[in-house]
């Protein structure tokens, strides 16, 4: 199962074997790889039966394609292309996906942002470095599980400390 420089079927063939879709990570490729050994390795079976024949060409075939999407020279290519073929509607879901990763950053750091200058407030005003230390982190973690509730929530309260 060698994948030469345009041999993408080699590399779809892999990628079923294995159980994984192509837009998979490495770390995702490689943790399917390392169940797929631990279920089929030859050592689990009694020598010179049949599952043990089996088990050992299964784990050859693996290996193979486990080398063949790891050292693939076009993997990114073969995704770029299936992408192309894509439907509107698969680009439509990447592209809301995509969004969403971006908006949840967007939240974190700002949460981390405006926790730092809380921090900063916190310890002009004396309060223990531990506490005000925590600022990035809870502002943090409330913005990106609370969101838009949150943000609401932090401007309410500064707009009634603020005085005219």
């Amino acid at each position: 199962m060698q994948a030469e420089a345009g041999d993408f079927d080699a590399i779809a063939a892999a990628y079923r074997l294995l159980g994984v879709p192509p837009e998979s990570s490495p770390l995702h490729i490689r943790r399917a790889y390392r169940e797929l050994t631990r279920t089929w390795h030859p050592d689990k079976f009694p020598p010179g039966s049949h599952h043990h024949e089996y088990a050992a060409e299964r784990m050859h075939d693996l290996k193979e394609a486990f080398d063949v999407i790891r050292h693939a020279p076009l993997r990114y290519q073969f995704a770029t292309i299936r992408a192309e073929d894509s439907t509107p509607e698969r680009t439509a879901r990447r592209q809301k996906q995509i969004t969403a990763r971006l908006e949840y950053t967007v939240r974190i750091v700002a949460g981390v942002l405006f926790g730092g200058m809380l921090s900063v407030s916190l310890i002009l005003h004396g309060f223990p470095v531990r506490v005000a230390l925590a600022g990035p982190v809870v502002t943090a973690a409330a913005a990106a599980i609370y969101g838009d509730a949150f943000w609401r929530w932090v401007l309410k309260l500064w707009g009634s400390n603020v005085t005219p």
